[in-house]
C-alpha cells in the first residue's frame, strides 16, 4: 500500500498538479503562479524524489498530459 516517506517542495509557487510520466521514473510538478514545469527523479525502490534542473518557463500551468 502507500505511506508517506516525506515531503518535496516544488520549486515554484502555488502548485496546481502532478504527474508521473508513462515510464514512472520522472514526477512533472506545475506551479500555477511561478509559471514553471519541474521535473523530479523519482527513486524507483524508495519512491523518493530528487529534484533535477529541468525546469520549464510557460504562459500558463493547470494541467499535464501525458499521450
Amino acid at each position: 500500500g502507500l505511506r508517506l516517506i516525506g515531503w518535496q517542495a516544488t520549486g515554484g509557487t502555488a502548485p496546481r498538479f502532478f504527474g508521473f510520466d508513462t515510464s514512472g521514473g520522472f514526477l512533472y510538478a506545475a506551479n500555477l503562479r511561478s509559471h514553471t514545469i519541474r521535473r523530479f527523479d523519482v527513486d524507483m525502490r524508495t519512491g523518493a524524489l530528487t529534484p533535477t534542473r529541468q525546469i520549464v518557463k510557460t504562459e500558463s500551468t493547470c494541467a499535464i498530459v501525458f499521450v
